[in-house]
């Protein structure tokens, strides 16, 4: 799939109508679009996920989200402001943008050439956005007659989601080359949470989570309709309080949001009267203020870290206070796995030796001299006795006086017994982050001392009133500071208690009695819920190893450095995600301490690994392509990752900064147009100009 054209109409900085020609051919698959700062080259960007993603664009880059929550009015805000200035002093009201797509890979009973996506936005509409479709100048419920003309929009939104490009993958598609770093560090369980979301989309796994989940709700429900009054009680309160808490889980996310977008807003306003404070007194250079705070956001970053774990490690005081009778609870709990493993034993022997007993007494029946019947059973005995000795442990095999009291299944004792292993570390690990967030406090305090020093030495009126002015915003900053840390904490809570929840409503279901009505139905989704499971196992490994190796060669690939890697292991557990690289002495290295350039190369090297596993030929977009990069890499980025990274690549330099004549040498032969943002007359246009003009128009 290719892009062939986008047109913006009185979008933001671009007035008008403007149209720009993106096609490429096979051999020369770049496009270069470039102009000064402040011409439009990130709203480019922002266009085209805006036409495709409208209200959702925010999921797409975290840049989205904090604009779209900085403006009073959430989206609608946000999008009003969208309007071209002169458009809008001209009584316009509506802008839009248009993305044509060609070389489809769609399914067979839908064929088409050409698809034509608009998004348009009316600033007099409270409900703003509207969408449409059109295959080859037909809209969807013409190609598709089953879907109603009231359910248009939400059938060509769905249509995107799921033809064109998954919001959840579009990120590795659309990237700032400095700001994909990110991606390198994973610093906080949060992140590594949306990065292994991420993940699972990417590589397929969320859609057979997702089938496994419509089984288990399908198999609730048969369980439901069999069930006794008292234990129907129970399940509907437990789902009930399931879809309370993730309900709670929403507000506090989007609270969350909130107080961060203040945070930000009054640390900005802080920074500025600090900024001055510091000239008025003339102490301390623009340089070193910008220095202090860098080392404070960090030194704030670990307090904030450590404190958000010590909370989670307040979960397991109540285990470890209950002490004896935990451990009994354990100790009854192996024992009662010791005990079933033991009892599949003896049955397998005990099926075993009758298969062999029968065989020889086949076997015996051929033989022309009779067998003593007092023979015959000593060695039944013997063989008996013998193949239970040398194949199976039967010791316990006479302990007929033991009794389960729990009943768990092999996944419950399993994850039981996990998570004793964790309390048995969560000393450890409170000592560990009670001795960071001390150390990084007193750091952190002794900086603030610093600055306020420094700010101190001026005593006129005006500097009084802007001290006093700044302290209130520090206090204002302080408290949300705290309500975010409590209310993470309250989401952490939520999240476990929704966890918790569905474990004890997994239990309950398993200990219900199916109707005989049912009992079929209940077996059938039993069998294909566990074969979705062991589907899964195989399948996340699979695309583990696939997505190692394409790490792995897509670094060896770009990185100057050789032996910096010789080998990348993947670990995916749950929501966690976690990567490790491996130098050549097989020894782990610790991605924090590669350079700015290594991390953007092994953050490049992992997007690019990510792209060919979604199997998906869709344009890839990357703003700053050089930011950063030194002579060495920026050669082997321009030569071996942006001409093979897509059959469409687009990339939005500043000419001479981010992009040198050299270096454009290197990528000329494969780039297929150049294309300069020109602004005039309070709008900007598009100027495609010779390829041999880039560095000289």
């Amino acid at each position: 799939m290719k892009i062939k054209e986008l047109e913006l109409n009185n979008f933001r900085i671009y007035k008008g109508r403007n149209t720009i020609d993106l096609t490429t051919s096979e051999s020369r698959n770049i496009i270069i679009i470039s102009g000064e700062n402040g011409f439009g080259k990130t709203t480019f960007l922002m266009s085209i996920v805006w036409c495709l993603y409208g209200k959702q664009m925010e999921q797409v880059d975290e840049m989205y989200k904090k604009e779209i929550n900085a403006k009073r009015g959430g989206y609608n805000g946000y999008m009003s402001s969208c309007l071209n200035k002169a458009a809008a002093a001209n009584s316009t009201t509506k802008f839009s943008v248009s993305l044509t797509l060609t070389d489809l890979d769609l399914p067979g009973e839908l064929e088409c050439s050409e698809i034509k996506i608009t998004r348009s936005y009316d600033t007099k509409n409270p409900n703003g956005d509207d969408l449409l479709i059109l295959f080859d100048g037909k809209q969807i419920d013409e190609v598709f007659p089953t879907v109603p003309k009231e359910e248009r929009i939400e059938a060509e939104e769905f249509f995107i989601r799921e033809r064109i490009m998954p919001i959840e993958i579009a990120k590795f598609f659309f990237f700032d080359a400095e700001r994909i770093v990110a991606y390198a560090e994973l610093d906080s369980s949060e992140q590594q949470k949306r990065l292994a979301s991420a993940y699972s989309q990417v590589l397929g796994i969320q859609k057979y989570i997702s089938l496994k989940e419509t089984l288990s709700a399908i198999k609730d429900d048969y369980r439901k309709k069999g069930v006794n009054s008292k234990e129907r009680d129970e399940f509907n309160k437990l789902s009930l309080e399931i879809e309370n808490s993730d309900a709670i889980k929403n507000e506090l996310q989007n609270k969350i949001s909130e107080i961060k977008v203040d945070i930000k807003n009054y640390q900005d306003e802080s920074d500025t009267i600090q900024e001055r404070l510091l000239l008025e007194g003339n102490t301390m250079t623009q340089e070193q203020l910008d220095e202090y705070r860098n080392k404070q956001k960090g030194f704030k970053e670990e307090m904030d870290n450590s404190q958000v774990g010590l909370k989670d490690l307040y979960n397991y005081i109540p285990f470890g206070l209950s002490g004896e009778l935990f451990a009994q609870l354990v100790d009854q709990v192996k024992k009662e796995v010791d005990y079933r493993q033991k009892k599949i034993q003896i049955d397998i022997a005990e099926e075993k030796t009758n298969d062999l007993l029968n065989d020889l007494d086949d076997e015996s029946r051929d033989v022309s001299f009779p067998i003593d019947r007092k023979v015959r059973r000593f060695y039944e005995d013997i063989v008996k006795k013998l193949i239970k000795k040398h194949f199976y442990d039967t010791s316990d095999e006479g302990d007929e006086d033991f009794e389960e009291l729990h009943g768990l299944t092999d996944v419950q004792s399993n994850t039981l017994l996990s998570f004793v292993s964790k309390i048995k570390g969560a000393q450890k690990d409170f000592t560990r982050l009670y001795d960071s967030y001390n150390r990084a406090k007193r750091e952190y305090s002794l900086i603030e001392q610093q600055i306020r020093d420094a700010e101190a030495r001026s005593e006129s009126p005006f500097i009084v009133e802007l001290r006093e002015k700044k302290q209130e915003l520090d206090e204002l900053i302080a408290d949300l500071q705290q309500e975010l840390i409590d209310k993470s904490a309250e989401l952490k809570q939520k999240s476990d208690q929704v966890i918790a929840n569905k474990k004890q409503k997994e239990l309950l279901a398993s200990k219900i009695q199916v109707s005989d009505q049912f009992k079929e139905k209940d077996r059938a989704m039993t069998d294909l819920i566990q074969s979705v499971d062991a589907f899964l196992i195989r399948f996340k490994e699979d695309r583990k190893q696939s997505l190692q190796k394409r790490i792995l060669i897509n670094l060896q690939r770009l990185l100057h450095k050789t032996d910096l890697v010789s080998n990348v292991q993947v670990f995916i557990q749950n929501d966690m995600v976690d990567i490790t690289l491996i130098d050549k002495s097989n020894k782990k290295q610790d991605i924090s301490d590669l350079s700015n350039g290594e991390k953007q190369m092994f953050s490049t090297a992992l997007l690019s690994a990510l792209v060919e596993e979604t199997g998906l030929q869709f344009p890839v977009f990357i703003d700053s392509p050089l930011q950063k990069f030194d002579k060495n890499h920026s050669k082997n980025i321009l030569e071996k990752f942006y001409p093979n990274v897509s059959k469409q690549v687009v990339l939005f330099p500043l000419i001479y900064k981010e992009l040198t004549e050299k270096e454009y040498l290197l990528i000329k032969d494969r780039t297929e147009k150049t294309i300069i943002i020109q602004n005039e007359d309070d709008g900007s246009h598009f100027v495609p100009i010779s390829k041999d003009d880039l560095f000289y128009e």
